[in-house]
């Protein structure tokens, strides 16, 4: 008879031949992390299925890892019961650890849960892909026969770049795709974005319907009472509909995940005329290819999610910018009855000027006017005998650069889009969901062109110019403050706030929605890579208690997670805890239909920044009829008023627009 150490030696060259999966190893795996959203918390990998030692130590080893030999007291156990645990010991001792750190020696043969360390590092900056990443450190999930092989970083496990529609022939809309049989698919990589400006081949292709996903965890076929499936948070990035892409390392999914205890997963769907151009006349040509996409992948996370730790009847969507634009078209489809349970509205574009389409909703031939005639002008496609037939041959690079005439709407199809706006003053089919939305309070400051120039020269550059002149006349309006504050003010309010104050007002009225939290955020990083006008947006004297401009798209790192990540500097000492925050505060809303995360949640987590902040700030209220709304700040945060409701007035954006 074989001796116990040369059996288990046997097992663990075996299991290191292949690429590990929680079906080949029999049990559910974990990353636990007390991830403070910094490189330097140390990781470990859960195997929640009981073994006894000798499995367990193969077990690690065909994740090319050993027994847990870091600091147990640093992980959050105390979620995952009370143990013990199966660890490293010296000696040959079989070790075990309980949820409270304290080791102690136990039978070799009892079967218990075990800790594996996780030597991974974690991925960073806009390459954050597993190319580079060995067999050791690749992971396999089947889903509908499929295996998709991804890998693992320090906090998550990474899936990036699954198909998750058939490449649809140009201007029809998507279908799932389904993968033959015994498939094995590559996910080390993300795939290429959807063609915009500035962007092609390989980097952009037409064949870009792909994501993305981060999890802490991966079922087995096995049950597992001590994991659940988590709930899933699917990202619509910004652009105003025609630029972006879901594989952007600001909005990398992984701290979310590992912080949160969520899915995330985000996508890429079309973009401009590929996206979204309808015309008259042309029955196969009525637009919202987009909406469509998004709704497709939709129908992917439903039917595959559970495989990657996923629970598919909770699916959050959250998008910024256009991506929250996006998400107000999904909300008024018909198509998308049961399919999400919450929704986050970052900043969504809405309300005067260069915003009014967004968010008011053109018929086709109204959108034929705005940008169907200039497309067909510029590419000579307006007296062919088939205008769909002379776009398709056009080339995709070319159309996609029209970004001044880019078809970037929802327009009226009758099918994916039947309303003239997000109907929340009852008048049409609105999602019952959960629903938060909100703005950075100076969200116009990176829309203007410069401090520099004239105030209707800037508000030109919006189509405000004849909305600034009645706001400026109104008096509402602080006349002593400089011409700048005042401008991003009026772009502010007329772009963002006024429409989303009118929505919340009206959706609470008509009770259109499940429940509703609003939001205004006061803390936020400049993008390196969309520097606003000369710096505006950040804190000149390097502090940011000192008043600078909170602007559009300054929250994106904040909510996922990243400023450590990609390389924003710490500017003092709540930068990171508001991060902390705000990604609680997203994630406990994904949970629990709520945004501020539970007690015991922070509490087995750690999580002491966010308590203390919490403390701090108070109970964050749904949006009722009082019209109160949370000020996200780390010093001082809580309940307010809504603020700006005699100058959206003065602006003819009342907060009782809808009900006009």
């Amino acid at each position: 008879m074989r001796s116990l150490t040369a059996s288990v030696f046997l097992t663990i060259q075996s299991l290191a031949t292949a690429i590990p999966s929680p079906l080949f190893l029999k049990s559910p795996l974990t990353i636990l992390s007390h991830n403070t959203l910094s490189p330097s918390p140390p990781s470990a990998i859960l195997l929640s299925t009981p073994q006894t030692h000798g499995s367990a130590i193969a077990s690690c080893a065909a994740l090319n890892e050993t027994l847990f030999s870091g600091n147990a007291t640093e992980l959050p156990l105390s979620e995952y019961g009370e143990g013990p645990f199966w660890v490293f010991g010296l000696e040959k001792a079989c070790m075990a650890v309980d949820a409270k750190g304290r080791r102690k020696a136990d039978g070799c043969g009892r079967t218990l849960p075990a800790l594996c360390n996780n030597s991974a590092g974690e991925k960073v900056g806009t390459a954050a892909d597993g190319q580079g990443v060995g067999q050791e450190g690749r992971v396999v999930v089947r889903s509908k026969g499929v295996e998709f092989v991804g890998y693992r970083d320090k906090f998550t496990f990474r899936f990036l770049g699954l198909r998750y529609a058939s490449t649809p022939a140009r201007f029809t809309y998507s279908t799932l795709h389904r993968p033959g049989p015994n498939s094995n698919l590559s996910a080390l990589s993300f795939g290429p974005s959807c063609p915009q400006p500035a962007c092609a081949s390989p980097r952009c292709s037409e064949d870009c319907l792909f994501l993305n996903i981060w999890t802490p965890y991966l079922p087995s076929h096995a049950p597992s009472p001590l994991i659940k499936l988590k709930a899933v948070m699917l990202w619509f990035h910004g652009g105003g509909m025609y630029l972006g892409s879901g594989s952007d390392a600001n909005t990398d999914g992984g701290n979310l995940a590992s912080r949160g205890d969520v899915v995330v997963v985000s996508i890429n769907y079309r973009l401009g005329a590929l996206g979204y151009l309808a015309l008259k006349g042309e029955d196969e040509m009525k637009g919202n290819y987009g909406v469509s996409d998004q709704l497709t992948a939709i129908d992917w996370i439903k039917a595959n999610i559970r495989d990657f730790g996923g629970d598919p009847e909770r699916i959050t969507v959250f998008g910024q910018s256009g991506g929250a634009v996006s998400i107000a078209g999904v909300l008024a489809s018909p198509k998308s009855r049961g399919n999400i349970e919450g929704a986050i509205m970052m900043s969504r574009f809405g309300g005067l000027g260069l915003a009014k389409p967004y968010s008011e909703w053109m018929t086709i031939a109204e959108e034929e006017e705005l940008t169907g005639k200039p497309i067909l002008n510029a590419t000579g496609c307006m007296n062919a005998t088939s205008k769909i037939e002379c776009l398709r041959a056009y080339d995709a690079f070319k159309l996609a650069d029209m970004a001044d005439i880019a078809a970037r709407y929802l327009v009226i199809d009758g099918e994916y889009i039947t309303t003239t706006h997000l109907p929340v003053d009852g008048s049409g089919h609105t999602a019952n969901i959960r629903l938060m939305h909100g703005t950075l309070r100076d969200e116009g400051g990176a829309m203007l062109p410069s401090p520099s120039l004239d105030p209707e020269t800037n508000l030109g550059f919006l189509n405000l110019v004849e909305d600034g002149r009645k706001a400026l006349a109104s008096g509402a309006f602080n006349s002593s403050a400089s011409t700048w504050n005042t401008t991003v003010r009026i772009a502010t309010d007329a772009q963002f706030r006024c429409d989303t104050y009118a929505t919340a007002y009206s959706a609470a009225l008509h009770d259109v929605f499940a429940a509703q939290y609003v939001y205004e955020m006061t803390r936020s990083f400049q993008m390196p890579d969309w520097p606003p006008a000369e710096n505006m947006c950040q804190p000149l004297s390097g502090n940011p208690r000192d008043e600078y401009f909170k602007c559009h798209s300054g929250d994106l790192v904040v909510a996922f997670g990243n400023v450590e990540r990609v390389g924003q500097k710490v500017r003092d000492e709540l930068d990171i805890p508001f991060s902390q925050l705000i990604v609680d505060s997203w994630a406990a809303f994904a949970r629990t239909g709520k945004p501020d995360p539970e007690e015991g949640f922070l509490r087995a987590r750690g999580y002491a920044n966010t308590t203390a902040l919490l403390r701090r700030m108070g109970k964050w209220e749904p949006f009722q009829k009082g019209m109160k709304a949370r000020k996200l700040d780390p010093v001082s945060g809580g309940m307010v008023g809504l603020g700006e409701r005699v100058q959206c007035g003065a602006l003819d954006y009342p907060i009782d627009y809808f009900e006009r």
